[in-house]
């Protein structure tokens, strides 16, 4: 099992006056979790190759800014909210007993990322608005699974799963 996750955020916010003026940043951020690699039953055996892994590689990256200014109004904003949210797996369950003498491999993975920007500028001299929005998602669940199992190999046997 591997995760990898990372979150660097960035928000911000000028306003400026002369009468009137505005602004707001503002970022949530959010990487979920669950990542197994398992083999739950008893009697594994190799002598080459049992691999049973989950990957994922979240990263999340985001800035958001706004900017006002002013003599007689202006406004500015903007808004970034990200997820990310995993629950990557890779069994091999119950009544185990796997055995090998090369591969099985039960795998699974993702590449998760986001990067995201939103910004405003806002100006005046009579009026001004500005506005920005992101939002985005990846809500992975990734599985690769076998379930009341006896494997054997010789040099056989992938379940794989990727996104």
């Amino acid at each position: 099992a591997t995760d990898s996750s990372t979150i660097a955020s960035l928000s911000g916010q000028v306003a400026g006056a002369g009468t009137v003026a505005a602004g707001a940043a503002f970022a949530t951020n959010d990487i979920g979790r669950t990542l197994d690699a398992t083999i739950d039953g008893g009697n594994v055996s190799s002598s080459g190759s049992i691999t049973v892994r989950a990957d994922t590689t979240a990263t999340l990256s985001t800035l958001s800014a706004a900017v006002a200014g002013s003599v007689a109004a202006a406004a500015a904003g903007s808004v970034s909210l990200n997820d990310i949210h995993q629950v990557v797996n890779a069994d091999i369950s119950g009544d185990a007993q796997v055995s090998a003498t090369q591969t099985i491999r039960i795998t699974a993975s993702d590449d998760s990322t986001i990067e995201s920007l939103a910004g405003a500028v806002a100006g005046s001299g009579g009026g001004s608005l500005g506005a920005a929005a992101a939002h985005n998602r990846i809500a992975n669940q990734v599985f690769a699974h076998v379930d009341s199992v006896t494997l054997n190999s010789t040099s056989g046997i992938i379940l794989f799963t990727t996104r």
